[in-house]
């Protein structure tokens, strides 16, 4: 049996949910390439100011798949971490190395399927880095109703313990809230953990960013799950971040 071309893939994802009754509100956004975020996403506003990295210094980019950079069909680059999945052209960490000029090392720490309580455990022992970028939400929002989703208090809570054990140990933090999905039932899923990522950042005194903001005016920025970031959307994070460093 043939398999179905990418092209088509998107239109027959689309008649299964509606033959199967789920509903308009669990239908990506398909647009050609991809998929759209979802109409009711509004970014959040920044917190902090610029961030100074020290040349040959460190930054960490710690998360799920997204900071990962899983590609759901094919890969440009092989899998890191342990993880199975290949990876976009682009995943923001390695992409952020480069618009950095090089001036700096840049850790991939994303992990697919990761919540921000198995995150905490995976990385405890990461050593001094002198920025830690922070993303966490996506899976803990349970947006597919494949788990259970994390409860808000205890994302909250081992959010706080990432941004409070880096900053421990001498590092500057910027939490990125979640990024955008592609449906309306997997955003309003995911808009309460933006908001608390938001939250931790402004009561840690830490910098946060969203990547909404940085992803405004891309028209088709997901993949066609509507949650994974195609490349053009991981490269936007990327410039979005190197926005707020000053290497020196």
């Amino acid at each position: 049996m043939r398999t179905p071309s990418r092209r088509w893939r998107p239109v027959a994802i689309g008649a299964l949910l509606v033959a199967t009754g789920c509903g308009w509100a669990l239908l990506p956004a398909f647009r050609w390439g991809g998929v759209a975020p979802a109409r009711s996403v509004r970014s959040l506003p920044a917190l902090g100011g610029m961030l100074t990295v020290p040349k040959g210094g460190t930054i960490l980019c710690q998360g799920d798949s997204l900071t990962y950079g899983a590609e759901r069909w094919g890969g440009a680059l092989p899998p890191i971490n342990g993880g199975g999945s290949w990876r976009v052209a682009t995943p923001f960490p390695e992409t952020l190395a480069t618009l950095l000029g090089g001036k700096v090392a840049v850790r991939n720490h994303g992990y697919p399927g990761d919540t921000v309580v198995s995150g905490s455990t995976r990385w405890a022992g990461t050593g001094p880095v002198d920025l830690v970028v922070v993303m966490y939400g996506s899976n803990d929002a349970n947006p597919r109703g494949w788990r259970t989703a994390v409860p808000m208090d205890q994302y909250r809570a081992a959010l706080r313990g990432i941004v409070r054990r880096y900053r421990a140990g001498g590092a500057q933090v910027l939490v990125l809230a979640p990024p955008p999905a592609g449906t309306r039932h997997a955003e309003a899923a995911i808009a309460p953990y933006r908001q608390a990522a938001r939250a931790v950042a402004m009561r840690e005194g830490v910098a946060f960013a969203d990547p909404a903001a940085f992803l405004a005016g891309l028209r088709v920025p997901l993949q066609w799950d509507g949650l994974h970031l195609r490349g053009a959307a991981t490269a936007r994070i990327a410039q979005g971040i190197a926005r707020r460093i000053q290497v020196l």
